[in-house]
């Protein structure tokens, strides 16, 4: 959707202590992922970037700062949906659902023995 999503959940990860381990680019129907990791005593976690193809006949894959969203891979319902920022209001809406976003990869890193994917 824009550049600010990307730099606004880039920022957000640092602030809390995660880093991007490493950045894999389109396959299918995502745009790309982050491997991120906040310990090493921990497993990292992934985050794929939903994206799709765009231009003349769908040809061209989206890259990460066009995406629409993102989620957490293996843990459904983690979605996070890069909205536009028209009003005050979206501005408000998206840094509070970032927040929430952070807060569950928090949460999920701090039981990371106890949560396994998919649960």
């Amino acid at each position: 959707m824009g550049y600010w999503h990307f730099e606004d959940l880039r920022n957000a990860l640092a602030a809390k202590g995660w880093q991007i381990l490493s950045e894999q680019l389109c396959e299918g129907m995502v745009a790309g992922s982050w491997e991120i990791q906040r310990s090493a005593r921990k497993p990292p976690l992934f985050i794929d970037f939903t994206g799709g193809w765009d231009g003349p006949f769908y040809l061209t894959p989206r890259t990460l700062p066009q995406s629409y969203g993102c989620h957490l891979r293996g843990y459904p319902g983690t979605g996070l949906y890069f909205s536009k920022q028209h009003k005050w209001g979206d501005r408000r809406k998206w840094k509070e659902e970032l927040r929430q976003f952070i807060n569950l990869l928090d949460k999920i890193d701090n039981n990371a023995e106890e949560m396994a994917p998919g649960e």
